[in-house]
């Protein structure tokens, strides 16, 4: 999971680099598809998930929606907006989501619905941010668990205005792969 966000961090880098040092563009050139801001190879490059990681996992990107084999159901409150899943073989999952709710209602409804369906919370540090945060952002990390040999759910609320929030989640189904401390 940290990988992932290594890369997320990495990917961002890589354009905000790239965005500081190129001159500002007289005319802006039309996307081919007006669904995408970013065409998907160049997403997909930058994530490096063109390339297999290093134990050859392949990855894939699914960009607005969850991949039909999802092995967990993922709960979602009205109005979600899927932003898209990193797929990283058939084990591990990455979900972005954006929830027209506060940051506190998103974690309630979260919540209730997990541990309505068996999930238990588990206790989990805190990770260090890498970016200072604003008096309008809040950030909580939750972590569920069905049992000890998994699935674990690795929840990311980030609010960052009143009325929005966004929500990572990551979801292992590898048997090897579990934090669980209850």
């Amino acid at each position: 999971m940290n990988q992932l966000h290594s890369l997320k961090l990495f990917a961002l880098l890589l354009i905000l680099k790239s965005t500081i040092l190129l001159p500002t563009p007289t005319a802006v050139a039309e996307t081919p598809n007006d669904d995408e801001m970013i065409p998907r190879g160049v997403v997909e490059r930058l994530l490096r998930l063109n390339i297999p990681d290093f134990m050859g996992v392949e990855k894939e990107l699914l960009i607005g929606k969850l991949p039909g084999n999802l092995p967990v159901e993922i709960p979602q409150p009205t109005n979600t907006q899927i932003i898209g899943t990193i797929q990283r073989g058939k084990d591990n999952y990455q979900i972005e989501l954006d929830i027209p709710q506060p940051a506190t209602q998103v974690e309630s409804f979260y919540q209730s619905q997990l541990t309505s369906k068996g999930w238990k919370q588990q206790k989990q540090p805190s990770p260090q941010q890498a970016f200072a945060t604003t008096a309008n952002q809040s950030n909580q990390n939750i972590g569920y668990c069905k049992s000890e040999k998994g699935p674990s759910i690795n929840l990311s609320i980030s609010q960052s205005e009143k009325t929005s929030t966004a929500v990572s989640i990551g979801l292992s189904t590898d048997k090897n792969n579990y934090f669980v401390d209850t």
